[in-house]
């Protein structure tokens, strides 16, 4: 059985930028409801919106803001 070369599938780094694009901005989004909820659920002052001393994001915004996160094997927020 002969399979010949694998082919292989390439994304121009145009559209695969706008790929990375699309999910942060989601992420993004995301990150603001999370951020508010933890507030709300946990009776957080006001002033957390202005100085706050935590985040609520995922692997992939962690990434993009520069943040080192545990290894915890979770993608999710």
């Amino acid at each position: 059985m002969n399979l010949g070369k694998p082919k292989r599938h390439h994304i121009s780094f145009p559209t695969a930028t706008r790929l990375i694009q699309i999910r942060t901005g989601q992420d993004v989004k995301q990150e603001v409801r999370e951020f508010f909820g933890v507030l709300i659920d946990e009776n957080l002052a006001a002033s957390h919106l202005i100085d706050s001393d935590f985040v609520v994001i995922n692997s992939a915004l962690a990434v993009h803001y520069g943040i080192n996160l545990p290894p915890t094997g979770n993608a999710e927020f």
